[in-house]
């Protein structure tokens, strides 16, 4: 029978806290490699940055209606009935008595947050007055209601706006 060596205590015990010190370097060492790789997957430049930002985020359709003030509830009223929420009546009187009293050749501006076929959107208003009641209306907003607000204006009197022609 061949002789085999005697292995000492010491020397086994020596053995295995060295495998577990080289397990726990090479973990720790593969983890901050991988975490550095995973981390720069996402980089982008920052044109690319905002061109995927723009085409998500393009602007909402808008409309400009240029009327007389007494006109304005139809305008509300249409937009009302192409969303499901958010325009309550004493939030359309206090809009409505906000442009009456609005201060001439300022320009002034609402949001309202509506739900429109089952999606939620900001409805943008902006707004110019002058002496003879007459309003330069711009609205942002879904969709929906930009194309009902379209068919509106061609029924509605335009009123002559003068020196806001270069405006869109």
């Amino acid at each position: 029978m061949p002789d085999v060596p005697e292995i000492s205590f010491s020397l086994v015990i020596g053995a295995v806290i060295g495998a577990w010190l080289m397990a726990i370097a090479g973990i720790v060492l593969m983890r901050w490699f991988y975490t550095r790789r995973l981390d720069r997957l996402g980089e982008s430049s920052s044109e690319e940055m905002i061109d995927e930002l723009e085409s998500a985020y393009s602007a909402a359709p808008r409309v400009r209606i240029q009327t007389q003030t007494e006109y304005l509830p139809f305008v509300i009223e249409s937009i009302r009935e192409n969303i499901e929420s958010g325009l309550g009546d004493e939030q359309v009187q206090l809009l409505l008595e906000r442009i009456e009293n609005h201060r001439q050749g300022a320009e002034s501006q609402a949001i309202f947050p509506v739900e429109a076929q089952h999606r939620s959107s900001d409805l943008r208003l902006n707004w110019t007055c002058d002496t003879s009641h007459r309003i330069d209306l711009l609205i942002q907003g879904d969709p929906v209601i930009i194309r009902a607000l379209r068919e509106l204006r061609k029924k509605i009197p335009k009123a002559a706006i003068y020196g806001q022609a270069g405006r869109s």
